[in-house]
């Protein structure tokens, strides 16, 4: 598989439209210069391999390539993808804006965003309001951004040819000089002083570090979007002058939200067995995935169903996993983990994006720190003493959030239920909303 320099990349319509006219072109504007830090630190004359073109992957080139590191980032999927396009993130402002301020990229990354909104809406699955939810302040402080278009301010700032597309990786060895050898499904082979793994909630590099095994949470999410919401479902659009409409029964929730291009984020989360989407259902096929949903919410009002016509034919479907918390992890050569690759929380509401971000800027701090000299592990061993803490805290904060829209109706009665409901969307859904 041919290199493919970013600045070749197709940029999304919504993404072309966003980025401000002064903007530079793809690959020319911000990218690192090479003679960039001479302070001694480990990752000096070192080359690193970043396993994922994920947010805090493409972060993390970015930040180590501003200090004079050789950096190549690996990527199973195309660049075309359309997947990288379909989502609207919500980003903690203050541990974006670090993570991105130390890249350069505050300023742009800041008049690309636009500010969250005050409240949500919560009604049960017959449409009888319960209440609106006002965000507290704290929460007020989230930024809402086109995921595809972070991503390619991200890829904009890369040095050329730094992302290789369609390498999907398959294994990992130590060679005797202490480097690290990459394999890859097409055949091709890599080697770097230091490997991340950055690709995601079922990486392939995980095991490397940690036995801890993945479990189901007893929750799968479907994704969707519904464009031009005032035209094809106007009721529900009224409802989203709030913003965000949350729809609950027993075993099953339903969020809307709006997104940057005028349409609306779909979220149904339904507490189901694992291999439910499995079951001889062909996402991409829309009127088999419509369905299989039709079936599932057959119960609820008509008017909320009639959001699952209105969806876009592009359906996602993924169980939500989760795994014990680590309190550290196994010896191993030179490779550590970040962003979903390193925790396994169920976020019902988000994808760790204000994770990954602040993962990347501490790893980047602790790699190009004078303090550990020329010892790659001393960094390594600094960095995942505070991620794995933080993992921890989000991990309860997500079971929290995942309890209170979807709790057992024998733990919590159904007026509690609502109230708790209303409080995690208050409290937690301004830091883990959306994906």
């Amino acid at each position: 598989m041919p290199r493919m320099s970013s600045s070749t990349l197709q940029l999304s319509p919504a993404s072309r439209r966003a980025i401000p006219a002064d903007a530079a072109p793809l690959g020319q504007s911000h990218a690192a210069p090479r003679a960039a830090a001479q302070a001694r630190h480990p990752l000096r004359g070192r080359k690193v391999a970043v396993v994922g073109a994920s947010l805090g992957g493409l972060c993390l080139a970015r930040l180590l390539q501003r200090q004079g590191v050789e950096v190549e980032v690996h990527e199973a999927r195309s660049a075309s993808d359309p997947a990288w396009y379909r989502r609207t993130l919500a980003i903690d402002r203050e541990p974006a804006l670090k993570a991105l301020r130390a890249a350069e990229l505050g300023p742009l990354f800041e008049r690309c965003c636009e500010r969250e909104r005050a409240y949500t809406r919560l009604v049960d699955a017959q449409g009888r309001r319960q209440r609106d939810r006002a965000l507290p302040v704290r929460a007020l402080s989230q930024w809402r951004i086109e995921y595809g278009l972070l991503r390619d301010l991200l890829l904009n700032s890369l040095e050329p040819g730094s992302v290789i597309w369609g390498r999907r990786f398959t294994s990992l060895t130590s060679a005797p000089d202490g480097s690290q050898r990459l394999n890859f499904a097409n055949g091709a082979r890599g080697s770097a002083d230091l490997v991340i793994g950055a690709d995601g909630a079922c990486s392939l590099l995980r095991p490397y570090a940690t036995p801890s095994g993945l479990r189901y949470s007893g929750v799968t999410l479907v994704e969707a979007q519904v464009p031009l919401p005032e035209l094809r479902v106007p009721r529900i659009a009224l409802w989203l002058d709030q913003d965000r409409l949350a729809v609950r029964d027993a075993d099953a929730a339903l969020i809307a939200q709006r997104n940057s291009q005028r349409g609306m984020d779909l979220r149904i989360a339904l507490r189901v067995p694992r291999d439910w989407s499995l079951r001889g259902v062909d996402w991409n096929d829309s009127a088999q995935a419509r369905g299989l949903l039709r079936q599932q919410l057959a119960h609820w009002d008509p008017k909320f169903l009639r959001l699952i016509d209105a969806a876009e034919p592009r359906f996602a479907a993924r169980a939500l996993l989760t795994s014990a918390p680590d309190r550290a992890w196994a010896e191993r050569g030179a490779m550590t983990l970040l962003g979903a690759s390193a925790r396994m929380a169920p976020m019902l509401l988000n994808d760790r994006k204000n994770g990954e971000l602040q993962d990347a800027r501490e790893l980047a701090q602790a790699l190009t720190s004078p303090r550990h000299r020329d010892s790659i592990a001393a960094a390594l061993a600094d960095y995942e003493r505070g991620l794995l803490t933080r993992a921890v805290d989000e991990g309860r904060a997500a079971q929290r959030v995942l309890a209170a829209l979807l709790p057992q109706p024998s733990v919590i009665g159904p007026a509690r239920s609502w109230r708790s409901m209303a409080r995690s969307l208050g409290s937690f859904a301004g830091r883990w909303l959306p994906r």
